[in-house]
């Protein structure tokens, strides 16, 4: 493997070694190398979260996405709770193809993950009981979170990207 770039840090092999590498702006697990998986984010829909039809609002579909986001970079060792490093969405856009309401189920997976230097593409998919009921794609960046700027996506996160990437059929 050799040496790795990352932002701030460089590691060797024998950093490899250990099983939590502590950085300027992430914590990373030794495991998260061989990563082949984001998590699927369950949640249930709350009353609140209904418009006068008892159904989800479409405000809450861009809520919903960025907790699985969240979530899924927490899995990946993403240390977003320290406040060194954050995330900013660009873009964001979503389908509806069935209405979600209170008491729904959800699972939140992610359908399709695309990169380059700086901006990520996911499209996470919504579905109660595996049929599908919303797609949302979203643009985000990294940020430094002192200077307030876009930075380029740590290597570690684009290595275990190109892991789940190659799990999933829509992703290219």
């Amino acid at each position: 493997m050799g040496n790795v770039s990352y932002p701030y840090v460089s590691y060797t092999d024998q950093d490899m070694k250990s099983t939590i590498f502590e950085t300027d702006d992430l914590k990373i697990k030794k495991n998260l190398w061989n990563k082949t998986t984001w998590p699927t984010y369950d949640r249930l829909i709350n009353i609140y979260e209904t418009d006068r039809d008892q159904v989800v609002h479409f405000s809450n579909y861009y809520k919903f996405s960025e907790e699985a986001l969240v979530n899924g970079l927490k899995s990946l060792g993403c240390d977003l709770d320290s406040g060194e490093i954050s995330i900013a969405m660009i873009s964001s856009e979503a389908k509806y193809i069935n209405p979600l309401s209170c008491g729904n189920k959800i699972s939140i997976s992610l359908k399709k993950i695309n990169y380059g230097k700086v901006k990520i593409f996911l499209t996470l998919e919504f579905s109660v009981e595996n049929k599908p009921h919303a797609e949302v794609a979203l643009c985000f960046v990294f940020i430094d979170a002192a200077l307030r700027q876009s930075i380029p996506i740590p290597n570690l996160i684009i290595y275990s990207f190109e892991n789940i990437r190659n799990f999933l059929p829509n992703s290219q």
